[in-house]
């Protein structure tokens, strides 16, 4: 039986590749700003709803753990603006979403770097194939 975190690591695969396809189809319709702004709308629902049905605590939190979360509540939706701008100008999304798909190594160098995180060399060979096989689908 696989671990708690790859029942839901699953659907996230799922959902994310599902955005890129969609993301390609609005950008391509409706050029990549109003796609990007129709996106954040409906995001803010989601959340919206998520916030009423989880009632999470405004009282007690952590100003470092506010900050971060106020940091990657900005870095998504850049990061997110510029993915639409970066399959408009390409023209072909199966180019965009390999190499932007690498965001992970990102996160994992940060880890490291920041938290001291270990990358063993099982990892580490499996970084540098990740990007060697992003870098080959953008080709």
């Amino acid at each position: 039986m696989p671990s708690g975190w790859v029942l839901v690591a699953v659907p996230i695969l799922v959902l994310w590749g599902a955005w890129g396809f969609f993301a390609r189809q609005a950008a391509s319709s409706l050029g990549w700003k109003t796609a990007w702004l129709v996106q954040a709308g409906a995001e803010f629902c989601v959340y919206a709803i998520a916030f009423g049905v989880l009632r999470p605590p405004l009282t007690g939190n952590s100003g470092k753990g506010l900050l971060f979360a106020t940091l990657a509540g900005i870095c998504g939706p850049l990061g997110s603006a510029l993915f639409y701008i970066a399959i408009t100008r390409a023209k072909t999304a199966s180019v965009v979403v390999p190499l932007t798909a690498l965001y992970p190594v990102v996160t994992i160098v940060l880890l490291f770097l920041v938290l001291h995180e270990r990358v063993s060399l099982t990892k580490g060979i499996g970084i540098a194939l990740a990007i060697a096989a992003g870098l080959l689908l953008s080709l």
